[in-house]
């Protein structure tokens, strides 16, 4: 009996010390995220990311870097305590369904849920949401189809 009261004991103190809490009750993530929200502003960007790593020793080295763009959706909506965030998301993740009765452009998400600590916004939308529904009325959300120009 003894045994397992000092095993529970070394158990409980590397979980406090490695930061590994109890999981809060309900889903974090899904208290952020859960339910429709009104969207403000959307507006797209293309962001350019890039990475640089080399090692040398003496006057021997190499070097080698790449560069990678994506385009991402920038969007203010609001969270359910009644205040506005701003957020990104890149476009792969984004799908939009149109609804002729939709008066105000909403959003929906779907997500994996979080139950063990509090996490950032950023980290939520990069790693959590899974994708996110965009509602809208058909001429909110107008086609902009380019054609090629044809010489003759």
């Amino acid at each position: 009996m003894k045994k397992i009261k000092y095993l529970f004991l070394l158990i409980s103190t590397f979980t406090i010390l490695c930061g590994c809490d109890t999981p809060h009750g309900p889903d974090h993530v899904g208290d952020i995220v859960r339910g429709e929200h009104t969207l403000r502003h959307i507006g797209e960007r293309t962001e350019l990311n890039g990475s640089v790593s080399g090692t040398f020793f003496i006057l021997l080295g190499g070097m080698q870097g790449s560069m990678t763009s994506e385009s991402v959706l920038y969007f203010s909506w609001e969270m359910n305590d009644g205040t506005y965030a701003i957020c990104k998301l890149p476009f792969c993740k984004i799908r939009v369904k149109l609804v002729e009765e939709q008066e105000i452009p909403t959003i929906r998400f779907r997500w994996r849920p979080d139950y063990h600590r509090k996490r950032p916004l950023e980290y939520i939308m990069k790693k959590r949401v899974i994708y996110a529904l965009i509602l809208c009325k058909p001429e909110d959300w107008a086609p902009v189809i380019k054609m090629p120009l044809i010489e003759k």
